[in-house]
């Protein structure tokens, strides 16, 4: 609600509020309500305990319900913070912009997995959920990134948040996906990242080459039309002064 104010009204006030009150929300998040456990590890107690057995697994909807939440909160208020920032002037500066998208899209890319491994938990309490979930964040970031480095040709600021995500999924891919998932969810993990990567680099590079060729020929046909005085424009006659 502070960070709205802040985009609302521009002033720096409620943004400083918003920044201290998100600190402390986000590590009790962290301790109590959206832990990493129930990102990276399944399962995680007490939201999903395996029955006597181990073959079946039952979640705690109440647990998992409020992990959700509160990921999606977390999510919201980077991307709020993030836009009160670009309505107050500080993300001019690119050094800046870098710094803050990076911070803040950390946090919202973390809200955001939570969000999507907690949502398949709750619809199946199961490993297999668990690792659709993944699949679906890596291939999710994948796509994100493409449609920002799309606008990223005339926006600055999507164009670091693009290249942002791209790291982070690469990083996702390596560091996690190759060692949690197993089997076909990391093929699918992979393969759909690899072509989604493969779409984002070879659009980007060809709307690059295309925008300074346009403006090129533009420029040329420009004055072709302004040094085109000869016979055929003016009928054999000089123009006129």
């Amino acid at each position: 609600m502070l960070g709205v104010a802040a985009v609302v009204t521009r002033r720096a006030g409620p943004l400083l509020a918003a920044a201290v009150l998100g600190v402390v929300g986000g590590l009790v998040a962290l301790g109590l309500d959206a832990p990493m456990e129930l990102v990276a590890s399944f399962p995680a107690r007490p939201f999903v305990v395996t029955l006597p057995g181990g073959a079946v697994t039952a979640g705690a909807v109440g647990e998992l319900a409020a992990a959700l939440a509160v990921d999606l909160l977390l999510s919201a208020v980077a991307l709020v913070a993030l836009v009160a920032l670009g309505r107050l002037g500080w993300l001019r500066d690119r050094g800046r912009a870098a710094t803050a998208a990076g911070l803040l899209g950390v946090v919202a890319l973390y809200g955001a997995a939570g969000a999507v491994v907690t949502a398949a938990l709750l619809i199946s309490p199961t490993r297999d959920a668990f690792l659709v979930g993944h699949v679906l964040v890596t291939i999710s970031w994948t796509a994100i990134a493409l449609v920002l480095l799309a606008r990223g040709l005339k926006d600055s600021l999507s164009r670091v948040l693009g290249g942002v995500l791209v790291i982070a999924a690469v990083v996702k891919l390596v560091t996690f996906d190759l060692t949690a998932l197993d089997g076909l969810a990391r093929v699918a993990a992979f393969l759909g990242a690899g072509l989604v990567l493969l779409a984002a680099g070879s659009r980007y590079a060809k709307a690059v080459a295309a925008a300074p060729g346009a403006s090129g020929a533009d420029r040329t046909t420009s004055s072709a039309s302004s040094s085109d005085v000869g016979p055929s424009a003016t009928g054999g006659r000089q123009p006129e002064a």
